[in-house]
C-alpha cells in the first residue's frame, strides 16, 4: 500500500476528513473528529 492507497482508504471511512492541522507538510485523517 503506498501513500495514495492510504488516503483513498482512509476517506471511505465514515465521517472521515483529511487537514493539516500542524502545517501544509502534515496531512491527519480524523474519523468522528478524532485522529
Amino acid at each position: 500500500m503506498d501513500a495514495v492507497e492510504f488516503r483513498e482508504y482512509c476517506l471511505t471511512k465514515p465521517n472521515a476528513i483529511e487537514g493539516t492541522p500542524f502545517g501544509e507538510t502534515v496531512l491527519v485523517f480524523k474519523v468522528a473528529g478524532k485522529m
